[in-house]
């Protein structure tokens, strides 16, 4: 499966496909009857909710997200030239980790928030080097709220975007109010429209029983301790391989890895604090998913490479039957 990755380009988007349905088969074939949904704003959580009212529907639409979001995934690192190649790999790899858990094959807020995520990494390359970026600085903050509106405590992902500008070299005062003016603007018309039809005390509600819950819990049941003791070996494996090949890449690609590094950590951040930490922990496969297809794309050793997709495997499996 992985040689066909590394050689053969034409048909891999068909092949991640149909991997991504062999995946998901089991939660088409038997969705979830009940669905939560955390630090998500009313409006947007009724819609949520809505959705879920129909398994198979809601199974459906959050399989298209999750293609969505790993061909963009996918554009995003060969756009960037992270991979030194064309491939599908990411999309494929990117795929498998989120299958892990089951919050990431429905419309939950976790998946709708990757979409987001993704969509300011794409911004923050694009400004790398650019002499006035302040188009993409503007619609980055307007995405850090609407992606706030859906999950509050993702608002931590401010500091990544912070810590990219600073390894950016962007220092001046105006990029990082252009930021803040962008936040505040999606903030103040939610404000606004909460006013208007005489909910505003609804909105304050939300924001202080959100800030009152958070809670970092770690208390998972030994078969999930054992699966993420699994999944954490091979994706500190391959951030550590990854790292270590930094001194044959460009100066601008190396930046770029390491930004995803950043992202893992405060991903696990934001994902931690709610109710399901389990699930939460879904966010941090999307920083995780490049290193794992760095590492496929660039070991030379083929049994090293089927070994590691066989393991990948035998986790997906495990979290299927004892998760």
């Amino acid at each position: 499966m992985i040689g066909f990755f590394k050689s053969k380009y034409n048909f891999q988007p068909v092949i991640v496909i149909i991997f991504a349905m062999f995946l998901c088969a089991d939660i088409f074939m038997y969705p979830p009857k009940t669905y939560h949904i955390h630090y998500c704003l009313p409006p947007l959580y009724n819609i949520l909710s809505a959705i879920c009212k129909v398994p198979k529907i809601a199974v459906l639409i959050g399989f298209i997200i999750l293609l969505i979001n790993a061909f963009l995934f996918n554009s995003i690192v060969i756009s960037n030239n992270l991979m030194g190649k064309h491939t599908y790999m990411p999309a494929l790899i990117y795929i498998i980790l989120m299958s892990f858990f089951r919050s990431s094959i429905i419309p939950h807020n976790f998946i709708l928030i990757n979409f987001i995520i993704l969509l300011i990494i794409r911004l923050l390359f694009k400004i790398y080097d650019k002499s006035d970026p302040f188009q993409q600085i503007f619609n980055i903050g307007m995405l850090l709220a609407i992606l706030s509106f859906f999950y509050l405590p993702g608002v931590v992902l401010l500091l990544f975007v912070w810590i990219v500008f600073i390894q950016f070299n962007i220092i001046s005062w105006r990029e990082w109010a252009i930021l803040l003016i962008g936040i505040f603007v999606p903030c103040f018309f939610l404000t606004f429209l909460y006013f208007w039809f005489d909910r505003l005390p609804e909105l304050f509600h939300f924001v202080t029983y959100s800030l009152q819950s958070v809670n970092i819990s770690l208390h998972f049941s030994t078969g999930r301790y054992i699966f993420l003791a699994g999944l954490f070996l091979v994706i500190l494996s391959n951030i550590i391989y990854s790292l270590n090949e930094m001194e044959r890449i460009t100066i601008m690609i190396r930046r770029k890895l390491i930004i995803f590094t950043y992202l893992i950590f405060i991903s696990l951040a934001a994902g931690l604090v709610n109710n399901e930490p389990f699930n939460g922990l879904s966010l941090a496969m999307l920083p995780s998913g490049l290193f794992v297809s760095y590492y496929f794309q660039m070991i030379k050793k083929k049994f090293w490479r089927e070994f590691l997709f066989l393991f990948l495997l035998l986790l997906f499996v495990a979290s299927r039957l004892f998760i």
